[in-house]
């Protein structure tokens, strides 16, 4: 068997791997783009509710606007717990990429050099039927 036959294993498994970081990529943008949409609900609740509590701050009691700053400054928290959950699935996000990219170049490389090795041999096939029809001919040519 030929080495760039033996060879397509070695491929198939750089393939798979490529494709196998390629689906961790898709996963962590997903959940990226998740986080980042629950922080822009939140930002959005945040926003709607200072505007409610802007709007009826007057005529309320200590209690209710005491409880209603409570209320913000948790939503805050929220919102940056949320931004550091960002940061931590765009550093995933970033790592997978960078390990699909390196699959990746893997994969082309080993392509590459299977191809090469491929090309040598069927050169080196072509060489040796030249050579053996050269002295078939040579034969025929001798007997006659």
């Amino acid at each position: 068997m030929k080495r760039s036959v033996r060879l397509t294993v070695v491929v198939e498994m750089a393939k798979r791997k490529e494709e196998e970081a390629a689906l961790r990529l898709a996963d962590c943008g997903r959940e990226l783009a998740c986080e980042e949409q629950r922080l822009g609900e939140l930002d959005e609740y945040y926003r709607e509710y200072e505007v409610s509590f802007n709007n009826m701050r007057s005529g309320i009691c200590a209690a209710s606007l005491a409880s209603n700053r409570e209320f913000l400054r948790q939503l805050s928290e929220s919102r940056s717990l949320q931004t550091l959950q960002i940061k931590q699935k765009r550093d995933q996000f970033e790592i997978a990429k960078n390990y699909w990219h390196q699959c990746h170049l893997k994969h082309d490389k080993i392509k590459s050099f299977v191809a090469d090795i491929a090309r040598e041999e069927q050169w080196r096939q072509l060489r040796l039927e030249q050579k053996n029809a050269d002295e078939w001919a040579m034969l025929a040519h001798s007997r006659r």
